[in-house]
């Protein structure tokens, strides 16, 4: 019978990894709803008194607009004689504001906004913050970004002159940005690819046989390392480095049963992971002391060659992230109970849609399953992807051998 304690830090630990698994979920929801926001600055100059001048802005990019806000910064002596419009590329015409502020001076920083909880109507000058525009800005969701755009400012009082000190437009596109792959290539000497710099100097704290990378909670770099079985006496390690200088901090865990430290992950105790390629098991790092414990024994549930684990969704409905671990010489991904490490069953069975020698594996924003599949290049060079449940759904990429 488990004492008092032990159940209160096993339920401790339950409430920990399902606020893991709520983080996650709202991060994929994120990425799911995620949409591009860019701001483009348009040309500024002197406003002709009595008339009209167009001052333009350029959009490159193109995409289905979503919401668009204007900021603009005008001096000017009588806000009143301002009439201000924007003008898509298609020529859809919206009004920003006319006639206001009295005799007041000056637009500072005025961002007009379909979603600001007041009106320029009801404005006074300096117009400073976020007001809803006279028109309706929605008139452009739905259309396409890309074009020149322009600031129609028309000074319809004389005597009085000003300037359009600057005015940008915030575009907001409709849905997630489409990427394709299917036409990238990466070519040497490539200047739109650069190299910036070696973060971890060459051997730093005994670095050798790097496998895992890993920032951690503490903002700092985690690397792991096998065993250089060129130097028997050499053992697996998990090095800690500055995570904005890359300077050598410690070696933060290591020991002649971390002979084949692969893989390191974060888990939603706060604690690391590791997996062991060459016992076929799993260690769970303190992320205070660095002490290691085995957490997934070896060969628990078929494991063999484990090379990458991350924690995912909760399969077994016990309110906590699982652990699915990556078994090379299976063709497989286990699922483990990501408290205990008591094996759940295959989420991938063993060669499901091709896999052979998996290396990698990712949940995407779609809730898919992600698999690299192919160690090596005499094997399938692939991606596969599968549902929710470890089902084959397709070969999403094939690389050349």
């Amino acid at each position: 019978m488990l004492s008092r304690r032990s159940s209160k830090n096993i339920n401790c630990r339950r409430q920990q990894l399902r606020q893991r698994q709520q983080n996650r979920l709202a991060r994929f929801e994120r990425l799911e709803d995620r949409r591009l926001l860019t701001t483009y600055t348009g040309t500024g100059g002197a406003i002709a008194d009595n008339s009209t001048t167009d001052f333009t802005n350029i959009v490159p990019d193109s995409v289905v607009i979503g919401d668009v806000n204007v900021t603009l910064d005008i001096t000017h002596k009588r806000g009143q004689d301002l009439d201000v419009f924007l003008v898509a590329p298609d020529g859809t015409r919206v009004e920003l504001f006319t006639d206001v502020g009295g005799n007041g001076d000056n637009f500072s920083g005025t961002t007009l906004d379909d979603a600001a909880s007041g009106s320029i109507a009801a404005g006074a000058a300096l117009f400073a913050g976020s007001y809803r525009p006279e028109g309706s800005l929605n008139e452009f969701d739905g259309k396409d970004s890309q074009g020149v755009w322009k600031l129609e400012v028309t000074d319809d009082k004389r005597r009085e002159s000003g300037t359009l000190n600057s005015w940008s437009i915030e575009v907001t596109s409709a849905g997630p940005p489409t990427i394709s792959i299917d036409d990238v290539t990466i070519t040497e000497g490539d200047t739109a690819i650069q190299f910036i710099d070696v973060f971890v100097t060459p051997e730093s704290g005994g670095l050798r046989n790097s496998r895992g990378i890993e920032y951690g909670p503490d903002g700092n770099l985690y690397v792991s390392g096998q065993n250089d079985f060129t130097e028997p006496v050499r053992v697996g390690f998990v090095n800690r480095y500055d995570g904005e200088t890359g300077a050598f901090i410690d070696v933060f865990s290591s020991g002649p049963l971390m002979t084949g430290a692969k893989d390191v992950e974060f888990g939603p105790d706060g604690n690391l992971y590791v997996t062991n390629n060459v016992e076929s098991e799993v260690f769970r790092i303190d992320a205070t002391t660095g002490a290691f414990e085995v957490f997934v024994p070896t060969g628990s549930g078929g494991l063999d060659t484990p090379r990458q684990l991350i924690f995912g969704p909760d399969g077994n409905a016990d309110g906590t992230e699982d652990l699915y671990v990556v078994s090379a010489k299976t063709d497989s991904i286990l699922r483990y109970d990501g408290m205990t490490g008591t094996f759940l069953g295959a989420f991938v069975t063993a060669g499901s849609g091709g896999l052979n020698e998996p290396t990698a594996i990712t949940f995407g924003p779609d809730g898919s399953f992600y698999v690299a599949s192919g160690a090596h290049e005499d094997f399938f060079n692939s991606i596969l992807r599968y549902d929710a449940s470890g089902n084959f759904r397709v070969q999403a990429l094939t690389f050349g051998a």
